[in-house]
């Protein structure tokens, strides 16, 4: 279910109540309000998949490749678990974080997770510019040394090298004290999610916390805060309506490289020479194309105004666990949600397999640098997607066939009939919707790939009488 206003209230209720505390350093803050994350993601498009009776909260994003797990009755010291799921050329990975962790500084990384990947040359350089001590050995301990953060192998069995944060409750290096809190990122977290991390966790900006709130240590220094509880709660709110606005942005636009803002205005002299197998998609670059790529830019601004119609609904129709008021209405109006998506869709089903054969020639043809690693497992997203909505189409068939006689369109029984399918064919509509972008991003890309000679050089070809045949003689 989406973030709902009454979630929202349900936040303000708590933090507008309480007079907030600067609670500093951030290591030393404790955990504060879990849903700083949640809601973050919650925002960005992530569905709760876990019991909404217990207290274990696992939220999954829209392309179900990454899992945030919140346990609070973990049996380790664990209590946030994120994975990521391979995709694409890239690998998995795994993060972990303990009890104590504060809710922010995990934001700062969920927060870059949901947001566009921007480079991050070196995720040491926020902590080195905050005053930590860090060494050449991968090592960098925090002004008190409570915090340590290492860069090594987990074990020899690891060529490359992780990420360990421990905070402790003594300085001394020999006798270090119980742990308070850890993380561990494994070997293949994106360096840009690390840095959003260390960022968050070394920022000399203190946290806000209520008088009775919890933090991680004696040491942690409370003065009253100059904010009021009105603004702490405004300035979560802000940043879960930004990313509420432009979640789906990022979900269904990959940008590409722009080395020249202007070059995708101007048609390249030539394309890339394909083999003659491929002339036959070759030819899809004409007017019927380049209909089908309008259509399918018509899909998805016209899919994104009827979620943004739905999420409208569902905000004032549902209570804080996501759960609706009036079922009936609810589903009444999933059912419009449904059908309009189906027939705004109706217009590139015809050459949507078309659409996606010539985005995978021209991706196979494009210069790296003009690629996204995404791409080819979005694409396969959609060819899924597709595949299982021709089952459906076939379903839908079969049954419309076994109705009784008399039940034709506008009829109960038919209605009721097609809803259901429209409602079976939602989600991978939306998989379209979703990340329908990519082929409008390789077309893009194709057009500013640099062309290639017109005639290439041929290799010689063997003549066939000089060949077996000529020896035969």
């Amino acid at each position: 279910m989406p973030l709902s206003e009454r979630q929202l209230d349900a936040f303000a209720d708590k933090h507008a109540g309480q007079i907030p505390f600067d609670t500093s350093p951030r290591h030393l803050a404790g955990p504060g309000d879990a849903r700083h994350v949640t809601h973050g993601l919650a925002a960005a498009g992530w569905a709760t998949v876990s019991d909404p009776l217990s207290a274990e909260i696992v939220m999954a994003s829209p392309d179900h490749r990454y899992r945030l797990q919140f346990d609070p009755q973990s049996a380790t010291s664990a209590w946030w678990r994120l994975r990521a799921a391979p995709g694409g050329n890239d690998h998995g990975w795994y993060a972990e974080f303990g009890e104590l962790v504060p809710a922010e500084v995990l934001a700062g990384l969920t927060d870059a997770l949901i947001a566009p990947s921007s480079p991050q040359s070196d995720p040491w350089q926020p902590v080195t510019s905050a005053g930590w001590q860090h060494d050449d050995a991968g090592t960098a301990l925090s002004p008190d040394s409570l915090c340590r953060i290492e860069h090594r192998p987990m074990s020899e069995f690891h060529e490359r090298p992780s990420w360990h944060i421990e905070v402790r409750t003594s300085s001394d290096e020999s006798f270090p004290g119980p742990r308070i809190w850890h993380a561990y990122l494994d070997e293949h977290v994106p360096d840009h999610l690390v840095g959003a991390f260390l960022g968050a966790l070394a920022n000399l900006r203190p946290l806000q916390r209520g008088m009775f709130d919890r933090t991680a240590h004696h040491r942690a220094v409370q003065e009253p805060s100059p904010l009021r509880p009105q603004q702490v709660v405004d300035a979560h709110t802000a940043r879960v309506k930004t990313i509420r606005a432009q979640a789906r942005a990022v979900r269904r636009q990959q940008t590409a490289p722009r080395d020249n803002p202007g070059a995708h205005h101007r048609r390249p002299a030539g394309r890339p020479p394909l083999t003659s197998k491929d002339a036959s998609i070759s030819r899809t670059t004409t007017h019927g194309r380049r209909a089908s790529l309008r259509r399918l830019n018509r899909y998805l601004r016209h899919s994104e105004r009827i979620l943004a119609s739905w999420d409208a609904f569902t905000a004032f129709n549902t209570d804080l666990d996501g759960w609706p008021f009036d079922e009936d209405a609810y589903g009444r109006r999933a059912a419009v949600r449904d059908a309009d998506t189906a027939a705004a869709f109706a217009g590139i089903r015809p050459g949507a397999r078309q659409l996606l054969a010539t985005a995978r020639l021209q991706l196979q043809h494009l210069p790296a640098h003009l690629t996204r690693d995404s791409w080819p497992g979005q694409l396969t997203i959609l060819e899924e997607a597709l595949s299982h909505l021709d089952t459906l189409d076939a379903q839908w068939r079969q049954t419309r066939a076994q109705l009784p006689e008399g039940a034709g369109p506008g009829s109960e029984t038919y209605v009721d009939a097609l809803d259901e399918h429209h409602a079976e064919c939602w989600s991978y509509l939306d998989d379209w919707a979703c990340h329908g972008r990519v082929i409008l991003d390789i077309q893009a890309a194709a057009r500013r790939a640099p062309s290639r000679p017109k005639h290439p050089q041929l290799p010689a070809l063997t003549s066939r009488r000089s060949g077996h045949g000529a020896r035969g003689r």
